[in-house]
């Protein structure tokens, strides 16, 4: 499955950037956005939250989702209101 695949099976609608060739980057406009997102991902049982590497504090955010082939990060700092999905091909899938 490709990047542009799994983003329009998890029902994302919105368009990223390839930063290079296994890494895909969603710039997320705001925290109402930022919230979809988190929903979307949660609810789908197609990706796994990792619990353990979690991290949320008053100032970011960084949660982990997986899948067999993907390492989706969402990030959030809530200091400089800045948001974005970070999805990387996991290492030796091509």
């Amino acid at each position: 499955m490709t990047i542009k695949e799994l983003i329009n099976k998890l029902g994302f609608s919105k368009e990223g950037t390839f930063t290079n060739k296994k890494t895909y980057v969603i710039d997320i406009n705001d925290s109402k956005e930022f919230s979809k997102v988190y929903s979307l991902l949660d609810k789908s049982s197609d990706v796994e939250e990792v619990d353990e590497s979690n991290l949320l504090t008053v100032h970011n955010s960084s949660t982990l989702f997986l899948t067999d082939e993907y390492q989706l990060n969402l990030l959030a700092d809530f200091d400089h209101d800045s948001y974005k999905l970070v999805i990387i091909k996991s290492e030796g899938e091509e």
